[in-house]
């Protein structure tokens, strides 16, 4: 009997979201205001990217909408590249509110330690065998937070003034 032929994975996205806040006292609600998605161009390796060549082979669209982004997550689930898309997530178990209207869309699997734990997220297609789209937290799998990620691959972590005490919304400009 013959082996079946395991998927082809490559990473060509990254995911991250900005939020604001609202703490009434009692309770505390975080929303996303702007996605960022990352596309890593078509026949680059993630390994391949230096701080010398990044702005040459990724690109960065941002969403100040969440239906904007779910529109982009959609056209790349549509998409037939040849193998299985790959879209990394720091800290899923917090972006993966601001995804949910998209994936409770789809068809989805998820494995997790919990259920407010996941690990990684796949999209099936129409079939419900095809992996179309898989989100990985890079939290769980390095254990380590975004910075000295960053710092071990030679890129410092961007520190700003986000101010977290502004209630903003999609509409408000993006300053510090």
């Amino acid at each position: 009997m013959a082996r079946k032929k395991r998927p082809d994975y490559r990473v060509r996205y990254i995911y991250d979201s900005e939020t604001s806040n609202i703490d009434n006292g009692r309770e505390h609600y975080a929303y996303p205001i702007l996605h960022q998605l990352v596309t890593i161009q078509d026949g680059t390796s993630i390994a391949d990217i230096t701080p010398d060549n990044v702005e040459q082979l990724v690109s960065i669209d941002l969403y100040r909408h969440t239906f904007e982004l779910c529109t982009a997550l959609d056209a790349i689930v549509d998409s037939e590249p040849g193998y299985v898309p790959v879209m990394l997530c720091h800290n899923l178990s917090f972006d993966m509110y601001g995804l949910a209207s998209w994936l409770n869309a789809h068809e989805v699997r998820v494995l997790a330690k919990s259920k407010r734990k996941p690990i990684t997220f796949t999209i099936m297609g129409e079939d419900g065998k095809t992996p179309k789209l898989v989100i990985w937290d890079t939290l769980v799998f390095a254990q380590k937070p975004l910075d000295k990620m960053g710092f071990e691959c030679g890129y410092l972590k961007a520190s700003g003034s986000w101010d977290y005490s502004l209630v903003r919304t999609p509409e408000t400009p993006l300053t510090s």
